[in-house]
Parts: structure tokens; sequence; C-alpha cells
């Protein structure tokens, strides 16, 4: 541990570290950032991504058959809104939130919400079909690296 006090001789010490301290939180923000993209990108690509191995069935209105997802599996699109849910959101330099988000005062949106919960989790009717967890596995490889990219550059 290192003791630093306030004197005029070591005034340019304090203000050089509180200046870490600064660029730091900056660093982690910007990390934390770049990860959230990396998040919201793979769950995209996992819930977009074939072959889903469900049930074909044929959708009234509609010329193509949808294939859905067996359990365990990703979800299937169909209609997009599940997707266009993902989102984060960075709390200070010490938290991020990762997940389905709606957009205010859309109420078809508050529903999917709750539909991406079921989705992850499963319900006593239905198995789950994560598609956050695995995109956090996925995305922990390089969380490191861009936390150390940009505190680094916060720093330079």
């Amino acid at each position: 541990m290192i003791t630093i006090r306030a004197n005029r001789k070591n005034k340019h010490i304090q203000v050089r570290i509180e200046r870490l301290a600064e660029q730091s939180r900056t660093g982690i923000r910007q990390g934390f950032y770049r990860l959230g993209n990396d998040l919201v990108r793979e769950a995209r690509q996992l819930i977009i991504r074939p072959p889903k191995t469900g049930r074909l069935y044929r959708i009234p209105g509609r010329k193509r058959r949808h294939r859905a997802s067996s359990p365990g599996q990703p979800p299937a699109t169909l209609t997009g809104a599940l997707q266009k849910s993902l989102d984060f959101q960075i709390k200070g330099a010490d938290e991020l939130e990762f997940g389905s988000r709606p957009q205010p005062g859309n109420s078809f949106q508050q529903k999917t919400i709750r539909y991406a919960r079921r989705l992850e989790i499963g319900t006593g009717k239905m198995a789950a079909r994560p598609y956050l967890k695995p995109a956090v596995k996925k995305a922990n490889r390089n969380a490191r690296r861009h936390f150390i990219a940009e505190i680094q550059k916060a720093h330079q």
C-alpha cells in the first residue's frame, strides 16, 4: 500500500493519480461498450443462424413454411422482433446490462420481452431455447482483450 499525503511537494503526483483513475473509468466504459456490441451481435447471429431442427409448420397467410427450433437450440426467427429487442446499457464504470429491452410506448415489444424471458429459461410447457447465455460465453473470449485495449488507449 502506498500512502501519499497532500503537500506542495507531491501535488503533481496527486493530479496524475486522479487523472489515472478517470482515464481508467473511461477505458472500462469503452471496454463495456465494445463488449456490449459483441454480445448483441453474437445473440442475433445465434437467432438467425441455421440450421434449426424443430418442427416444420405452415403459417397462415404465408407461402413459405417455418422451421422452429428444437429444445436447447437458440430460438428460430419468424418476425425479427426478438432480434430487434436485443440491446445493452452501461451503468457507470462497473455494470453492463444485456438482454431484450422494449422501446418506450411499444406494447408489441412489451409482449416480446415477456416471450424472450420464457424462451431463455423455458416454462412448464416449453423447454428453454437459450440465446443470451451462449452469446455471453462466446463474447467472453474477447472481453479481456477489449478492456485491455481500451484502458491502454485511454492512458495514451
